[in-house]
């Protein structure tokens, strides 16, 4: 396994190539917010960015503190409890140029091992 990202609010882990596991480490406030607010970009994590300026969204007449995170449009708050850390697989399409039964073979173990691990 290779970790490749690694941030408070989200890790990201290889653990094999095409296969990836995503570690949520933040709740979600309740919220999606759509309209434009002063906000600077986090590095180290997609989608993550910190308001720079105290913002009060006029739908759900709520106000937001200037350092407020927002992942993806939604405000969040980082946990450190790791057992309210939130685990996602990813899948990632590889393209092998031409090997097919290569190809085959990836997408039928992908495929089993997707379903005998989605047993709830």
């Amino acid at each position: 396994m290779e970790q490749i990202q690694s941030h408070e609010v989200k890790d990201i882990w290889r653990i094999r190539e095409g296969l990836l596991v995503e570690i949520h480490k933040y709740k979600s406030l309740g919220y999606h917010i759509h309209s434009k607010k002063e906000e600077k970009r986090v590095k180290g994590c997609k989608g993550l960015t910190e308001l720079t300026k105290e913002y009060t969204d006029s739908y759900y007449q709520k106000t937001f503190p200037k350092g407020t995170l927002f992942y993806h449009g939604s405000p969040v708050e980082p946990v450190t409890d790791p057992q309210q850390f939130k685990l996602r697989l990813n899948r990632v399409v590889v393209q092998f140029g031409g090997q097919s039964m290569k190809l085959m073979w990836y997408l039928k173990t992908s495929i089993h091992w997707s379903a005998n691990t989605n047993e709830n």
